[in-house]
């Protein structure tokens, strides 16, 4: 998955990522900010995921977190 192939949810995933590049993001955190479901989110994430996009961070209690790699970074800054 490139960034001309990325809808218009999984960029908004993307962007959340990208806003702290410090701290990792729980899905049920983006999904509250995108007014997506978990399970939309959760699906989107692991696409990102599969992609290289993203990637697991530390675990909160029992939510996995995730953040933005490099190449989702190029993405991000492509489209600014």
């Amino acid at each position: 998955m490139i960034n001309d192939k990325l809808n218009k949810n999984e960029f908004k995933v993307l962007q959340i990522l990208s806003t702290n590049e410090m701290y990792a993001e729980k899905i049920s955190n983006i999904a509250k900010q995108t007014n997506l479901s978990y399970f939309s989110i959760r699906n989107i994430i692991k696409s990102l995921y599969l992609s290289g996009l993203c990637e697991k961070g530390r675990k909160e209690g029992n939510a996995d977190t995730y953040y933005l790699t490099e190449l989702g970074q190029k993405i991000i800054r492509k489209e600014d």
